[in-house]
């Protein structure tokens, strides 16, 4: 997936807008959802705290995990209870992932994700010094394919 940097104007004032789609698709389809964030200072790097991030897009965001609850169900090989953590696929040590890698957790009942319970992290990062987030494959996809 990329992350695009638009300029535009809002109240007057010249602001950078990072997107999930790019200029033209963005002037096509004015998906609030693909709004990722804007940043804070113009003249700085794109980073976690540079960027007053969407909260439509972060709900956006969030509600796609439901999808990768149903991805797991059939194939998680958990057969106890606890918690199931979605791990950022930018993640160095998934074994022992940092709180700025996990995306939110499920909670497991004998062996069964339960997909409404699904607890976003406020810690997770989207954007860190190792780039946009990644996704599982199938999980990417289905984000983008609601943007467009």
């Amino acid at each position: 997936m990329n992350l695009y940097a638009l300029q535009t104007e809002i109240n007057g004032k010249e602001n950078t807008m990072l997107t999930l789609l790019d200029a033209d698709t963005m002037a096509q389809v004015k998906n609030q959802r693909a709004i990722v964030g804007l940043l804070k200072n113009q003249k700085g790097p794109i980073t976690h705290e540079n960027i007053l991030y969407n909260p439509t897009f972060i709900d956006f965001f969030h509600k796609t995990m439901l999808v990768f609850a149903e991805f797991a169900a059939g194939t998680n090989a958990i057969t106890s209870n606890g918690f199931m953590y979605v791990v950022d696929e930018r993640c160095k040590t998934p074994d022992k992932p940092e709180q700025k890698d996990i995306i939110g957790s499920f909670e497991v009942q004998a062996g069964v994700v339960l997909k409404d319970t699904y607890m976003a992290n406020t810690n997770y990062q989207f954007i860190s010094d190792d780039g946009l987030f990644k996704l599982p494959g199938q999980i990417e996809r289905v984000l983008f394919m609601a943007l467009v």
